[in-house]
């Protein structure tokens, strides 16, 4: 995938994690919810910063959230912004359908 392809996915899915449907996203395990989170954080902030790396936390889901940020070492931004995109298309395929009409109804908006 090209980065300016990896870029164009990356904002619709996460235009979908933002103003999709909420619901959907609930029923996520929490294993996924920490990937997409690690991931997320990755590309948009770079490695886990030392300290936290979810060994200073008491609260599970956000330990489970930076221990996964910290096993990405350091994956460069914009293969963390891919990972992000298909592991969201692997817990939740239809993102995509919702991110397609999505874009047709913010097309004729535009006009």
């Amino acid at each position: 995938m090209a980065s300016t392809e990896v870029e164009r996915e990356w904002r619709a899915a996460q235009l979908f994690m933002a103003k999709g449907p909420s619901p959907t996203l609930e029923f996520l395990v929490d294993d996924a919810k920490a990937q997409l989170f690690a991931f997320r954080a990755q590309a948009l902030d770079g490695p886990c910063p030392s300290g936290q790396d979810g060994n200073l936390t008491t609260d599970p889901a956000l330990r489970r959230k930076q221990e996964a940020w910290a096993s990405l070492g350091a994956m460069p931004q914009v293969e963390a912004k891919r990972k992000f995109v298909e592991f969201l298309t692997t817990v939740l395929p239809e993102w995509k359908e919702w991110s397609d009409t999505h874009d047709q109804s913010a097309s004729k908006c535009e006009l």
